[in-house]
């Protein structure tokens, strides 16, 4: 897949990008390259290919997902004075309609 001239100002307009004309031949050479090397990548075949949820084949436990108070609230929370029942008492932003 080539990419022509205008259609590399084109692509260049898109990404608001200037681009003289000594360098026009080298980049449309390096995005001609880049667009072969993904149109091979388009004919590898993965039919028979797993999905890889890591790429190493090791065992990673999770934690169980349990709520902790940790004494670092109670420390972080300590100087302040708008704290009420471990949660922070912040002014009414929005009025209520009612």
């Amino acid at each position: 897949m080539t990419l022509s001239t205008e259609e590399l100002a084109q692509l260049a307009n898109l990404a608001k990008l200037e681009i003289d004309g000594v360098h026009t031949d080298q980049l449309q050479k390096k995005i001609d390259y880049f667009l072969t090397l993904a149109h091979r990548l388009t004919e590898i075949e993965l039919h028979d290919t797993q999905p890889l949820t890591h790429p190493l084949d090791v065992y990673q436990p999770l934690r169980k997902d349990t709520a902790t108070v940790d004494a670092v609230v109670h420390n972080e929370q300590t100087p302040t004075v708008h704290v009420r029942d471990s949660l922070y008492i912040v002014p009414a932003v929005l009025e209520s309609s009612n």
